[in-house]
Order: C-alpha cells, then structure tokens, then sequence
C-alpha cells in the first residue's frame, strides 16, 4: 500500500463510501489529492506538530517568495515537552540534566574557551549540545538541492562500552580506576538508528529555487544562525524549566564549508605554481610552511592554527554570530572523517594501488582496459566468497579518473565500496608477498599491506566505540591514524623516486593531520576522556541528505519547501514509536 498513487487510493476511498451508503458519487474530480491526504493526516494527529515559519524573500524583479523553515528554538521546545530522548538519550529531564553535566565536564578539557563556559558556568546542566549540517543533494532533474539540519550531539541508540585496545608504544597514565567521567564514557554517538531521528531539518530549498535565487541560502542561513543565538542566551522553559542550547561545530563537506564560510584561504586556493595557503585552521601551503609535513608529531604550521581569519572581516560567515569561541572561530568548521578518509585518502590509496600492480603485471599483459578486467573479476570474487556486496559492477579507466600515465588515478565509487576494495587489496597483497621474489617489490608490498591493515582497523576502530573515548582507546586510534599517513607518504616518495604518478598527497591529507593533531593534544593534555572523531563524521548526514533531496523530487516545487518539512515530521513520529514502543509521546 505504501506505493500506491494517492489518486488510486482516492478513487477507491471514495468508491468505499459509496457502496456503504455513506455519501453520494462525486461528479466532479478532485485535483490536489496530496494536498487532502496531507489535511486528513493532520486532522487524525498523524506526526510530530513543530511549528513551522515561513519567510518572504525578495527577489531581483522585487517581487516576493514564500520560504518555509524550521527555527531551532522551537524543534528543541517541542522535543524537551514530547520526547527528549532524541534530544541527548535521556527519557525525562531529570536524566537529562545528568547527561548533558557529565558532556560538558568532559568537554571542557577538549575546548575550553567555548563560551558556553563563560555564560552558563554553573547551568551546564541545562544546556544541550547540537551540531549544525548542511549540504547538497541530488534534486528534480539532476539540480542540487539544499537542505540544512541541527542534530543531537549524544545518541539515544549504540552498542556495549570497549575496554580491551592496547596501544602499542605512547605510554599512558592508569585510569582504569577513574569514576569521575562514567556517565560520559556510556554516551552513544548519533550514527546509531534512523537518520531521521536525530537530524531535524532547518529548511530545504528545492534545486530550482536554489539556482534561480543563490543568496536565498545565505539569507535563511542569517535568519537560523540569529535564531541559534537566542537558544543559547535565551533558551527555551518546558515544564517551568529554561533549557539551552549551544552549538559545538558546523559539520559538511569542502565545499559546503568553503561556500557558508567564505573561505579567501581553503583547499579551492591551494597554489599550483606558487605557495599559498590551503587550509582554513591554520597558515599550511604558505612560503616555508608546507602543508605535506603530516608525518611529525608536532608539523612545522601547528605553531600557526587560528592565527588569522579565513574570510574578509567585512564579509564575515552567517554562523560567525553564533556563540562559539571568540579566539578562534573558524574552528566551529569541523573536519569530516568520512570526506576526508573514505571519499579522500582511501580512494587515492586504492586508485594507485591498483595502477601500481597494472604497471608491476600481478593482473597479467596486454592493454590497460584488459588488465582493469582482470582486476575487477579478482574484486568480484573476494566478494563472492566474503559474503559481500558492491555497487561496482566494472573497472575502467573513467571509474579511476586516469587518462594518461600522467594522471593520479582515484577511484570515483561510494564510500562503502572504497573500504570493500581496502580490505580486498588487503587479501590479494597477502597473496602477492607470498609469491613475490624482487626484495624492492617486496618491501612496497609490505607497506601497502601495512596501510590497508590501519586504514581498515582506524575506521572500524571509531565506528564502534562511544562519543568518548578512554585514553587506551583514544591511544589505539590515533596509532592507526598515524601509521596510515606514514605509510602513505612513504608510498608517495616510493612513487616519486620511481617516476610513477600515484599516491598524490592531496589537501586531505593535511586535513586528516588535522583530526589526529587533535586527538594527539588531548592525549598528551593527560585528559581522562577523549572526543571520539566521530562526532564529526557525515555519514548519517549523507543519508539524511539523500532522503530529504529524494522527497523533494516527489512534491510540486511551488511548495516544496513547507511539505517536505511536514512529510519529514511525519515519517519521523512513525520512526520514533517503531524504534522506541515503550514510550509515550
């Protein structure tokens, strides 16, 4: 029945009542069967019920457009009087209060100069940590949808607590017997459960409305970040009780970033003929400052992060108004692990790996489109005896962007398919050093075993642990991490020497350094909790992106922008008595 056109379940609604006597044929024709199905939804309480407001943007030709949004004052009213456990976990506000305590006591040894400190010390327990996302998605023909979203920074779903990584040589200090941060060890990151649980929809702009009128987007983006500005000094009373919110990082890709930011200094600027920086948390790429140094505990442009602004001061960014860190604001611009990783470094990794054992014959003779052939029956039968399923159905020189022995070869697939294709390249490596006789060969075989093995067990590792993390556990990860960048780079100065074009050190690369810098600063603090990088990784955001562009394509674009929010709420409501039954709204 779910995929039934509503004007057929209308036609047979209506030839129901008639048999039953219950009104008479009607004799003319009901043209807006969406629009009466949405009303009858509403009428039988179907779905959440947050306010939505609307605004009237002026266009070039002075007329106006109506645009519907969600402020985040009222998604976090309605959420602490109907159900807070999509909020931070809690099921009622006394547990609520206990949560949010024990994140921000932790918090604050990650980043203390938050202003949240300074404004609501000694009211912390009333005070929700959000997260801020936005991107594009794929709209009505092909055009890009945006669609912006708050989402809860602890989880209401995840799995048991870890308690056995070992790291192998930082030394640490003994916390096994440390109670003071128990709460926040148990809390669950959001990639737990239904995307739409835990991401609330600020507004959406339809493809066309987005390419038609390009500052509608900054100018809902002042309205949301003036909004986020009286949630956090503000607030919110349900039951008598004022509730907060503080924003602690915009999460996105690149160029999302760059685009809401107004970056003059991001990875777009990275000089080509001459140095110039290419990174908007510090001055990395600047003449006697390279970027590339991701080896070193301590690089060369760590002593520059949040020196200067990334944007003109007479062109500041929407979110620069919201209460973040007057030190450093543009750290509210976080790094995304999955951007960065498995649409980033990985995808570099096994792009030149591949080409690398084209050139060396481990896939047999002939052209290069025949020995890709050969490749990709190899991945389809690690497949088939793994269990496992990829969208890959081929490997040509398109999907590794290769033209000619001077390109970089990546490989263009999902994100999901890149670690599918590690974890091959591992097993066949294996195989390889088995049966390898040049020592040279054998020593780069070693190393890219090396990489797929940490690249594998750094993203494994950080998807099943919680928010917080141990110092044991915090030590395990960034032991991966680094041994991916060192491995790597070594690959980098192998292909180099070699005269080969693979392994490119790209911004990522820089960026990844960037996570890891720190993980590495909390370690070396002594902290007794560290801020899991998950916290940051979109890969929920993706879903979520991919299922609000999708509805869009499904609702006339002249309303697109308030029925998608109403369709959201009710999706969700349904979502959250499925996932939670025991509950009452």
């Amino acid at each position: 029945m779910a995929q039934v056109p509503a004007v057929v379940a209308d036609r047979i609604h209506q030839g129901a009542l008639v048999n039953a006597g219950c009104q008479h044929k009607q004799t003319t024709s009901n043209n807006n069967v969406a629009r009466n199905a949405y009303r009858s939804m509403k009428r039988t309480g179907i779905g959440w019920r947050i306010p939505i407001d609307s605004t009237d943007y002026q266009k070039e030709d002075k007329t106006f457009l109506l645009v519907h949004f969600l402020r985040p004052t009222k998604i976090v009213e309605y959420f602490t009087n109907s159900c807070p456990t999509v909020l931070c976990g809690g099921k009622d506000a006394l547990e609520m209060e206990t949560l949010c305590e024990s994140f921000w006591k932790a918090y604050q040894v990650h980043h203390p100069t938050h202003e949240v400190f300074a404004t609501h010390n000694g009211n912390l327990r009333r005070v929700i940590p959000l997260a801020f996302h936005g991107d594009e998605g794929k709209g009505k023909r092909r055009s890009s949808t945006t669609a912006t979203s708050l989402e809860a920074v602890i989880g209401c779903k995840g799995g048991p607590c870890c308690n056995t990584c070992e790291p192998s040589f930082l030394n640490l200090p003994d916390n096994s017997g440390d109670a003071e941060h128990d709460v926040a060890k148990q809390m669950n990151s959001n990639m737990k459960g239904h995307s739409y649980l835990q991401h609330w929809p600020l507004f959406v702009i339809p493809g066309t409305l987005a390419k038609d009128y390009k500052p509608l987007t900054n100018h809902l983006l002042d309205i949301i970040a003036a909004d986020l500005v009286n949630l956090f000094n503000n607030g919110v009373n349900s039951n008598g009780t004022q509730w907060y919110g503080a924003i602690i990082g915009a999460k996105g890709d690149l160029k999302w970033q760059s685009k809401i930011g107004r970056f003059t200094r991001g990875f777009e600027h990275k000089g080509h003929k001459q140095d110039l920086p290419c990174c908007h948390c510090c001055l990395g790429g600047s003449p006697g400052i390279p970027a590339e140094d991701i080896t070193s505990e301590h690089p060369c442009w760590e002593r520059t992060m949040w020196a200067s602004r990334p944007w003109a001061m007479n062109n500041q960014p929407s979110l620069s108004v919201v209460p973040y860190d007057r030190t450093r604001p543009e750290q509210i611009y976080q790094h995304d692990p999955f951007h960065t990783l498995r649409l980033g470094i990985f995808r570099d990794f096994v792009g030149s790996v591949v080409f690398l054992y084209l050139v060396w014959g481990y896939f047999g003779d002939g052209a290069v489109p025949v020995k890709l052939e050969s490749a990709y029956s190899s991945f389809k039968l690690w497949c088939l005896t793994v269990q496992k399923s990829a969208s890959l159905r081929s490997f040509s020189k398109a999907l590794f962007n290769y033209k000619t022995k001077r390109s970089y070869p990546w490989i263009n697939a999902k994100g999901a398919d890149v670690v599918l294709a590690i974890k091959w390249i591992k097993t066949i490596t294996c195989g390889f050093i088995i049966q390898c006789t040049d020592q040279e060969e054998m020593s780069v075989l070693s190393v890219i075993l090396n990489c797929a093995t940490v690249a594998i067990q750094f993203g494994d590792h950080m998807y099943h642990h919680k928010l917080w993390l141990n110092s044991c556990c915090a030590a395990s990860l960034y032991e991966n991490g680094h041994a991916l960048l060192v491995g790597y780079t070594w690959l980098a100065g192998y292909a180099f020497n070699a005269q080969l074009c693979l392994f490119s050190i790209k911004p990522k690369a820089h960026f990844y350094k960037h996570i890891l810098l720190v993980l590495f600063a909390q370690l070396e603090s002594g902290a007794k909790v560290h801020l899991n990088p998950i916290c940051w990784d979109c890969s929920q955001n993706e879903d979520f992106i991919g299922r609000m562009s999708a509805l869009t394509t499904k609702l006339d674009s002249r309303v697109a922008t308030k029925r998608v929010l109403e369709f959201w709420m009710v999706k969700a409501s349904i979502l959250f008595k499925r996932h939670f039954p025991k509950m009452k709204q």
